[in-house]
C-alpha cells in the first residue's frame, strides 16, 4: 500500500489506543500511553496492510498527484488540533516499515530526478548515489506474496478515504 493508506491506519491504531487509555488513566498518562502502545501496533499493522497490494499509479508525478496532496492536507489540518501529535506519530508509526526499508524514500527520489534531469553519462554519477540507497527488504512485509492486488480504481479510491479517515479521526479525538 501507498503512504496515505499506511499513515491513516497508523493515525487510528493510535487514536483508539488514545480513546481506550483516556478511559481508565489521567490524560497525561493516557497521551503517553497512546504514543507508544498505538504506535506500536501501528508500525505493526504495516504488515497487514501490505497484504493488500496496490497497483502502481504509473509515473512517479502521478503518485505525488494522489500521495502528496494527502499527506500535506493531513499533516497540516493536524495543526489545528489540542492532540495533533497522536495523528502525526500516528502517521509515521504507519508508515515506519517502509521509511525503514525504502531509506527515507532517497532511492526514489533520485529515480525521479534521474529521469527528468539526467541524460547520457550524467547518469552514471547518480546511478552510483543510487545503488547507495537501494530499499533493504528487511521487514517480511516487503518479501511476501499479497493476499489480493487492487486496480488502479481501488487504489485511487483507498488514497481518498485514508484521507478522509485521517481528518475524521482528527475532529473525533479533539
Amino acid at each position: 500500500m501507498y503512504g496515505s493508506v499506511h499513515g491513516a491506519i497508523g493515525q487510528v491504531t493510535v487514536a483508539i489506543s488514545f480513546a481506550l487509555a483516556a478511559t481508565y488513566l489521567p490524560e497525561d498518562m493516557a497521551y503517553i500511553t497512546a504514543l507508544l502502545f498505538g504506535s506500536i501496533i501501528g508500525f505493526l499493522s504495516h504488515d497487514l496492510t501490505d497484504a493488500l497490494n496496490e497497483k502502481s499509479y504509473g509515473a512517479f508525478q502521478k503518485a505525488l498527484f494522489w500521495e502528496i496532496p494527502a499527506f500535506i492536507f493531513t499533516m497540516t489540518s493536524l495543526l489545528w488540533y489540542d492532540y495533533w501529535a497522536i495523528l502525526v506519530v500516528g502517521w509515521f508509526a504507519g508508515n515506519g516499515m517502509d521509511v525503514i526499508d525504502k531509506k527515507f524514500y532517497v532511492y526514489f527520489i533520485l529515480g525521479a530526478i534521474k529521469t527528468k534531469f539526467y541524460k547520457g553519462e550524467k547518469t552514471l554519477k547518480i546511478d552510483k548515489w543510487m545503488d547507495k540507497f537501494k530499499p533493504m527488504k528487511i521487514f517480511p512485509c516487503h518479501r511476501q506474496n499479497t493476499l489480493y492486488n487492487f486496480t488502479l480504481k481501488q487504489t485511487q479510491i483507498a488514497a481518498v478515504m485514508s484521507l478522509i479517515l485521517a481528518v475524521s479521526i482528527s475532529l473525533l479525538i479533539n
